[in-house]
């Protein structure tokens, strides 16, 4: 089966939960708002199925960190909804690419990262 960025979509929106978003956010994770707290872990997934570049940068409006994917030149960004209200004055700073070795040496990261994996590769298991 060919995995696309649509299928892959799917799977994710599919798999994630409360357990896969970052711990601060699990309190206020809901299936409303899915991608909620769920950035890191996504863009390492998709870096697994495309490659691409990692990238993390600051928002003074939430005073957070984001993480998003460039795939061949284009922004991959599936958790921005998170973000609620005027989405338009979003920027972000101080921008960097990350490594999929230097996000799994974070034990949090790790340990929703993995659990995430399984539960796309199941639901891709079960749309053969």
């Amino acid at each position: 089966m060919v995995i696309t960025m649509e299928l892959l979509k799917e799977a994710l929106y599919a798999s994630w939960c409360r357990e896969t978003a970052y711990r601060t956010d699990q309190p206020h994770w809901s299936e409303q708002k899915k991608s909620r707290g769920q950035c890191t872990v996504t863009v390492m997934v998709i870096n697994d199925f495309f490659g691409g570049e990692m990238i993390r940068g600051f928002s003074k409006k939430y005073n957070l960190y984001h993480f998003w994917n460039i795939i061949d030149g284009k922004k991959i960004d599936l958790t921005f909804d998170q973000f609620i209200g005027d989405k338009d004055d979003i920027t972000f700073e101080n921008t960097v690419i990350r490594t999929h070795n230097e996000l799994m040496r974070i034990w949090n990261v790790q340990k929703r990262y993995k659990l995430l994996k399984v539960k796309v590769d199941e639901y891709l298991a079960n749309k053969k």
